[in-house]
């Protein structure tokens, strides 16, 4: 669950970084884009759905220790 979550923050932090940085040079292009980040988008969410609604307690689990992960980041850069 969490890797298929991860992956879909990262694909979605690729329309981030172009609506932030719109004039920033692109290396690679992405044929038909944004189709192909978009399709994989709306895949990964659908199984995430799916995967929540079929096993809610491991959803659970990633999702506490991905809070509590969060919580320690924030009181290490608060120190």
């Amino acid at each position: 669950f969490t890797l298929s979550l991860f992956a879909l923050l990262t694909v979605a932090g690729v329309f981030r970084l172009r609506w932030r940085e719109p004039g920033l040079e692109r290396p690679y292009r992405v044929p038909l884009y944004p189709l192909p980040p978009l399709a994989f988008l709306s895949v990964t969410g659908a199984s995430l759905l799916v995967v929540g609604w079929e096993r809610p307690l491991p959803l659970l689990a990633a999702g506490g220790l991905l809070a509590l992960g969060g919580l320690l980041l924030r009181r290490s850069r608060a120190v």
